[in-house]
């Protein structure tokens, strides 16, 4: 899959990678970092954590970025576009697989 702008569609089936290791911590924030590159970790907050979880736990992307839109009472393209982006990121970083 090649790095874009355009939006995710909402029924892509997002994979995290068992190369990562992921931490949740008390304050919502998520650390995340590749095993076999243990220099570099992530912290991923707001939204974008609440995300994250929300895939980690097989919930289906539609319904975490509706949660999210609703919580925030806000239109649900913006946030589709912000977690498109997000997403596209981790997959370039090898966290996630997606298939659209």
């Amino acid at each position: 899959m090649t790095m874009t702008n355009e939006l995710l569609s909402l029924e892509a089936r997002v994979t995290i990678s068992d190369e990562i290791v992921v931490r949740e911590n008390k304050d919502g924030t998520v650390i995340a970092m590749k095993m076999d590159d243990g220099d570099l970790f992530y912290k991923i907050d707001g939204a974008a954590a609440k995300i994250f979880k929300d895939l980690r736990k097989n919930k289906d992307l539609k319904t975490s970025i509706q949660e999210v839109a609703d919580f925030y009472k806000i239109d649900l393209l913006p946030v589709h576009t912000d977690a498109s982006k997000f997403l596209r990121q981790l997959h370039t970083l090898g966290f996630i697989s997606l298939s659209e």
